[in-house]
């Protein structure tokens, strides 16, 4: 039995496994990226006596597998303009922080300040942004209490 080895075979044989490398290595990139969920939602703090308190929560979620040192989290009005909120208090890890995997931060703001800046700069709040330390940026719209409600009666179709 005579088995001949062409040249064009071993260049066929290298493309191949190359490109199989190169996709491997690709897929292995994309899975351990950093990868933040964050959200915004207006809502009532209770547990202080009296009244409840209006709050604006921001969150902010690391559901990638490698860790993020986020570093500032802000809120968005039209027009592109930017502030950010005076944190009452934290939840979970405060800023700046390391979040590892499937860690969480939270920053509570009063809502009265916000109301404040749209009303300074004439702009409603469309999004949140949180910044982390290599300077990328992962936003979220930003859900008010009436918007939580008309899309629950979209689902629903009732009041």
């Amino acid at each position: 039995m005579n088995i001949t080895i062409t040249g064009d075979a071993i260049a066929w044989w290298g493309a191949i496994l190359s490109t199989v490398a190169i996709i491997i290595l690709i897929l292995n990139y994309l899975g351990q990226r950093v990868r933040i969920k964050v959200s915004a939602r207006q809502t009532n703090l209770l547990g202080v006596p009296g009244e409840p308190r209006e709050v604006v929560v921001l969150s902010a979620v690391n559901i990638g597998t490698r860790p993020v040192k986020l570093v500032a989290a802000e809120l968005i009005l039209e027009r592109g303009l930017r502030f950010v909120p005076s944190p009452l208090s934290y939840f979970g890890k405060p800023l700046p922080g390391r979040l590892e995997e499937g860690e969480g931060a939270e920053l509570w703001a009063e809502a009265d300040e916000v109301r404040e800046q749209e009303r300074e700069h004439s702009a409603k709040v469309i999004g949140v942004c949180f910044r982390d330390a290599a300077g990328r940026t992962f936003r979220s719209k930003f859900q008010t209490q009436e918007t939580r409600k008309e899309r629950k009666q979209h689902r629903t179709g009732g009041p």
